[in-house]
């Protein structure tokens, strides 16, 4: 990414602040230039004189953080539909509260009152004389009277611009991911290639996925162009909240098949995945991955594990719950046929409980319980909580590692670390002994576990 792309004010013509330093608005400049850096400038404030305008925005919350540009040249009802999405899948419930009460503003006419974070999409470059990234999408849509939002999330380990368009009348018209560097150029080729897989095996399922519109290259960027779901849902907050049957259709979209984990595909691609990412995550998050790998190894090594379709990022912004109990589910880049039932279903009880502030009981303990009632209720084993937990959090620990590998800057979190820790502590007593055993080696090898020797490669079987 070329972050010479020029963010300018409109009275010193300096950068916008900490935003434009940390360039977490290039991103999205970037896709609104087609890839092109320098032809298109941002420019702040109430108006702009002596430069071709061609998009008017507001920055959500701020410039300063911003996670959303929402469009001021479309409609009212585009505005307040593009504000409710975002209020929807804001992280926190003060969030979301406060951007419900902003879309509530906009849609009685009160806009210029509270999104006062505004920017104009200028033309820097005589080339330009029009949003390339409007020429495109109405190329794909066949229409041009839209206008587009951009979501975006600085900070994660795996961000990248969403674009939304949406008519005048509110309605949403295509969502469009785009790839702007090494990571997310593959994660947006991948998930393009898992909805075309799925799709004809979706069919009369009660789960839904986007429909593929366009994927591939445009220009410099790999773009991905899904239709919106139907459907008024809601977003499920936990995991009682998504119907039991939904996890097994997803799983059961694949042939099942069977292993030993410590033989299992999956599992031997988190070790080659390890030997890269864990020296990018630093000594304490690298060490405690390490160390984590071995000690399920040493426990669960052994032990056959029926294996399926996963979503990869099972977690409430990216599911919801229809009336009838079917379900519409975004955001596949990380979804694999051949991943430890279950493991879906413990990520998004370890997202939810890390989030929930509960004194007393410990975090594993909630998970455990909570996980294992799942798992119950889908017809998994209920003792393979633990595990599965353990394996989720050290995937998403693996995904920090792949970010920092490819060059990108994101902060490991380390409540994933403080997470696996406590996972490895609340054990038995002969489980804390393995915990504490083995090598923690930071180039991603570990001593074998007890017997892997003596395992036999495991014969794919299907157990449907």
């Amino acid at each position: 990414m070329d972050n010479s792309a020029e963010i300018r004010n409109r009275d010193a013509g300096s950068r916008l602040g900490a935003a434009g330093e940390q360039g977490y608005l290039t991103p999205a400049l970037l896709v609104l230039a087609g890839g092109e850096p320098g032809i298109l400038a941002f420019s702040a404030g109430h108006e702009v004189t002596g430069q071709m305008v061609i998009g008017r925005f507001a920055a959500v919350p701020s410039i300063a953080n911003p996670r959303a540009l929402v469009p001021l040249d479309g409609s009212r009802h585009a505005l307040a539909r593009v504000l409710a999405q975002y209020a929807a899948g804001a992280a926190s419930p003060t969030s979301r509260l406060a951007g419900k009460l902003v879309a509530l503003a906009c849609r009685v006419g009160l806009a210029p009152l509270v999104l006062r974070s505004r920017l104009w999409l200028v033309v820097a470059d005589p080339r330009a004389n029009a949003s390339p990234l409007h020429r495109f999408l109405s190329d794909i849509l066949g229409r041009s009277d839209f206008t587009v939002s951009l979501r975006l999330a600085p900070g994660r380990p795996n961000s990248k611009p969403v674009v939304q368009a949406v008519a005048a009348d509110g309605s949403v018209l295509a969502y469009a991911k785009f790839g702007l560097d090494k990571l997310t150029k593959r994660l947006v080729r991948r998930e393009g290639e898992v909805l075309a897989e799925l799709a004809p095996l979706c069919g009369e399922t009660a789960v839904h996925i986007p429909a593929v519109l366009h994927r591939g290259r445009w220009n410099s960027l790999e773009a991905l162009v899904v239709s919106p779901l139907v459907g008024k849902g809601l977003m499920p907050r936990k995991m009682r909240d998504v119907p039991a049957k939904i996890a097994q259709v997803v799983a059961g979209l694949r042939p099942r098949q069977q292993a030993r984990l410590g033989n299992s595909a999956c599992w031997q691609r988190m070790r080659e995945q390890a030997k890269d990412y864990m020296p990018a995550l630093g000594p304490q998050a690298g060490n405690t991955v390490a160390r984590a790998m071995d000690w399920v190894e040493e426990l669960w090594g052994h032990e056959t594990v029926a294996l399926g379709q996963s979503h990869g990022d099972w977690i409430p912004p990216n599911i919801s719950v229809l009336a009838d109990g079917s379900c519409n589910i975004w955001d596949w880049e990380r979804g694999d046929a051949d991943v430890p039932l279950g493991a879906d279903t413990l990520q998004f009880v370890t997202f939810a409980e890390m989030r929930r502030a509960m004194a007393g009981k410990p975090l594993t303990e909630r998970v455990i319980d909570a996980g294992g009632n799942a798992l119950a209720l889908q017809g998994q084993p209920r003792q393979q909580a633990h595990m599965l937990m353990a394996f989720s959090l050290i995937r998403s620990l693996l995904w920090f590692g792949e970010a920092r590998f490819e060059g990108r800057t994101a902060e490991v979190d380390k409540n994933f670390v403080k997470a696996l820790e406590n996972c490895m502590q609340t054990s038995t007593a002969g489980q804390k002994t393995a915990a504490r055993g083995g090598d923690m080696r930071m180039d991603g090898t570990s001593a074998p576990f007890r017997g892997r020797q003596s395992i036999d490669k495991d014969k794919t079987a299907n157990v449907n």
